[in-house]
């Protein structure tokens, strides 16, 4: 009984450490694997100490990920999570969404929900002026498809047009990451003011 018990525990160890590795765990989508992670936080934290990486759980906001070890020692490491590279337009709605959740949190929100039209709006500030606003709501669209792919935001259960913004997004979208943006926008908009384009080059 104790060899089959152990097993059990491998394997649901086994299904942690991938999961982690193929990205964000968030509580709501794989309870199970949560749970383990959270049983099993400190042999999960050493196996992946070993490889340079660092184990980041927020529990009360229920997601966790792995991070990259930068103690000067790991820095010849193989690096296992690779950084994000966002274009300019994603960084932008990315900047847009944890701006609100801001302004919600600010005002007591709970819970984070923003319409699309809203972000329409709100995007449209940063982008070049055009008569096709429906090329541009569709181009936006697009964004916040590979932002829902990321998991920063959610669509809401029986509902087109709102987003649930995931507190994740608090995670990513440091003071730091904002401060870069805003040394890019103001390039950015320079580029625009002289007649360049806004399109993505991704």
């Amino acid at each position: 009984m104790r060899m089959i018990e152990m097993d059990k525990i491998n394997i649901d160890l086994s299904n942690a450490y991938i999961s982690l590795l193929k990205g964000i765990v968030i509580k709501e989508n794989k309870e199970k694997i949560w749970d383990t992670i959270l049983n099993y936080r400190n042999q999960i934290e050493d196996y992946f100490r070993h490889l340079g990486l660092k184990l980041r759980i927020y529990e009360e906001e229920g997601y966790c990920y792995l991070q990259q070890d930068e103690d000067e020692e790991l820095k010849d490491l193989f690096k296992l999570v690779p950084k994000v590279q966002l274009s300019l337009h994603l960084s932008l709605l990315l900047a847009t969404l944890r701006k609100y959740m801001y302004e919600s949190t600010a005002n007591g929100d709970e819970k984070i929900v923003i319409s699309k039209e809203e972000i329409f709006l709100r995007m449209k500030s940063y982008l070049k002026e055009t008569s096709n606003e429906v090329k541009q709501e569709k181009e936006i669209e697009s964004y916040l498809k590979k932002i829902e792919e990321m998991k920063f935001i959610r669509k809401l259960k029986h509902s087109d047009d709102k987003y649930e913004v995931l507190r994740l997004i608090s995670s990513f979208v440091d003071a730091q990451w904002l401060d870069d943006l805003n040394k890019h926008l103001v390039e950015y908009k320079d580029f625009i003011k002289n007649g360049g384009t806004d399109g993505d080059s991704e």
